[in-house]
């Protein structure tokens, strides 16, 4: 099992953090949120990452280079990362998504726990959800036992949305190799040779569960801390939820 780290944007909304170093890069507790992601990652036992890198990437790379602890790094260059969105950058990566694979975002806090969990779930294709509250934004899911119906963008979240019943993703997946190879990857060529480039990946997803090409399962993330850091008040929850881990 290898997984692939998409951490390719700007980081806006943390401004003026992020005006000299890569959102990745910001600092929590003393330690940048990319550690946390690596350090729960070589915990759990997975021995090769990918790091799609993009504005300030080589900062990324200076910062860990060719190893961390017994994980094994590799970087792909997102040079388009201005213009395009987080579809673009997995698809890069696409030579290094060929068999089971763990997909994380780069902007997000979780411990070891989180990550065993997810490895150690029966199920072939995973997402991590949380239940939803009305401070979150972004993609949500909706199931039926334990496998997802829908996954529902946040453009398709239109003003007077019925969340009852509504997970949130928390942007931490598992696929099978063969999900890789002949739903994901072909999903996401689709979207390129289109040029519709500057969408998310969910949108792959929400085709292919809806189609029922895919079965996902749902697995929450329970008594396991996580956080998506965007903006500096996000800085200040997260340095009270992580402190003392």
């Amino acid at each position: 099992m290898n997984a692939v780290i998409l951490a390719a944007g700007r980081g806006e909304r943390l401004r003026p953090l992020t005006d000299t170093a890569p959102k990745c890069l910001t600092l929590v507790g003393g330690k940048s949120i990319l550690q946390y992601e690596l350090e729960a990652l070589d915990a759990a036992g997975i021995q090769e990452c990918t790091i799609v890198v993009g504005y300030r990437g080589s900062q990324v790379n200076e910062a860990f280079g060719a190893s961390y602890n017994g994980l094994a790094l590799r970087y792909v260059d997102n040079r388009d990362y201005g213009s395009t969105n987080n579809l673009y950058s997995l698809w890069l990566a696409r030579e290094y998504l060929q068999s089971q694979t763990l997909l994380i975002e780069g902007d997000l806090l979780f411990n070891h726990e989180l990550i065993q969990k997810l490895v150690d779930d029966p199920a072939e294709d995973v997402a991590v959800v949380d239940t939803f509250t009305d401070d979150m934004n972004g993609t949500i899911i909706r199931g039926q036992g334990t496998v997802i119906t829908e996954f529902v963008l946040k453009s398709a979240q239109g003003e007077g949305y019925d969340y009852t019943g509504a997970a949130k993703t928390v942007n931490i997946y598992k696929f099978s190799e063969s999900t890789m190879r002949n739903h994901f990857l072909p999903g996401l060529d689709r979207y390129v040779v289109e040029k519709q480039t500057n969408i998310f990946y969910e949108a792959v997803l929400a085709e292919l569960v809806g189609s029922k090409a895919l079965r996902m399962s749902i697995l929450y993330s329970g008594d396991c801390p996580w956080f998506e850091i965007d903006t500096p008040e996000d800085l200040v929850t997260a340095e009270s939820m992580f402190k003392t881990r």
